[in-house]
């Protein structure tokens, strides 16, 4: 239960620093109600922010999962590791949770793998 209080405080909090920041900041890219110049990941729809390893890169779009400035191979490693685990697992790692369904699944593989590729 707290685990959702938690995320309603974040939602609340996010949603009234949108509609603050948004004439000082301008456009909304992604169409999640964040203007770019306050959202943490400004091309991929993530209204919730959610930031698990708090490096300012929304877990949406973050694929640099050990923080060395660059998606690699080392990366590859970790999300493989969490694949197929949901948040109640020893092995699930939410920096990989590309959707924070609380499961690590093919869908949250493929946003890594687009990154990897894409260098």
């Amino acid at each position: 239960m707290l685990k959702g209080l938690q995320y309603l405080r974040r939602v609340a909090f996010v949603s009234v620093l949108a509609i603050l920041a948004a004439p000082a900041f301008g456009a909304d890219f992604d169409g999640d109600g964040l203007a770019d110049g306050v959202d943490n990941c400004p091309a991929v729809s993530n209204a919730d922010q959610i930031d698990s390893d708090g490096d300012r890169v929304g877990n949406a779009c973050d694929t640099d999962y050990d923080n060395d400035g660059a998606t690699t191979s080392a990366d590859g490693a970790i999300i493989q590791a969490a694949m197929g685990t949901t948040e109640y697992d020893d092995r699930y790692n939410p920096n990989v949770d590309h959707d924070g369904d609380g499961q690590i699944l093919v869908s949250d593989y493929r946003v890594f793998l687009s990154a990897y590729q894409g260098q």
